[in-house]
C-alpha cells in the first residue's frame, strides 16, 4: 500500500466528513500529517450598483469557524490519539476550487472527502463539488459515500 505523507480531509463539521476522516486515518501512518480544512464563504452584499462588497460580518464568521473548528480537532484527536492532525481554515467563494487551492498549499498526495450524494433536481441546482474536484485534482480523490 502506499505511503501517504499528506492527506487533505475537507470537513464541514458533519457526519459525513466524519465518516471521511475515519478513512484518512486509515490511510495514514505515524509519519503522515491529515490536514482537516473547512472553508468558510465571506458573507456578501450587493450595493445598488451591483458590486458584491464582503460583509463586516466576516470576522464574527471566522471566530465562530475558528472555535467550532478547534472543537472538531480535539473530538477527532481523541478518537484518532496515533495521527497527526493539522487544521486549516480559509475564505473561499468557491468550494471545490478551495479544497483543490488547498490540497496544492500543503503537497497533498490524496485527498479524502466525503460525498453528500445527491440526485436530481438538488444536484442540478447544487452542483456537485465531489464531482468538481475530482476533475480538477492533480492527485487521487477518495470520495466517501454517505448513507
Amino acid at each position: 500500500m502506499q505511503n501517504f505523507k499528506s492527506i487533505l480531509c475537507p470537513i464541514d463539521f458533519s457526519g459525513f466528513s466524519d465518516t471521511a476522516v475515519g478513512f484518512a486515518a486509515k490511510l495514514s501512518s505515524p509519519e503522515s500529517i491529515i490536514h482537516l480544512c473547512h472553508g468558510i464563504h465571506p458573507p456578501l452584499t450587493i450595493d445598488p450598483y451591483g458590486y458584491q462588497l464582503i460583509d463586516s460580518k466576516l470576522e464574527d464568521v471566522k471566530s465562530n469557524a475558528t472555535q467550532t473548528m478547534e472543537e472538531k480537532v480535539k473530538e477527532i484527536k481523541a478518537k484518532y490519539p496515533n495521527c497527526n492532525f493539522e487544521s486549516h481554515i480559509d475564505v473561499q467563494t468557491d468550494t471545490s476550487h478551495g479544497i483543490i487551492e488547498a490540497a496544492e498549499a500543503v503537497k497533498a498526495d490524496v485527498i479524502v472527502m466525503a460525498s453528500h450524494g445527491r440526485k436530481g433536481l438538488k444536484r442540478l441546482l447544487m452542483g456537485s463539488v465531489a464531482e468538481s474536484v475530482m476533475r480538477s485534482a492533480t492527485c487521487p480523490v477518495l470520495l466517501v459515500k454517505a448513507h
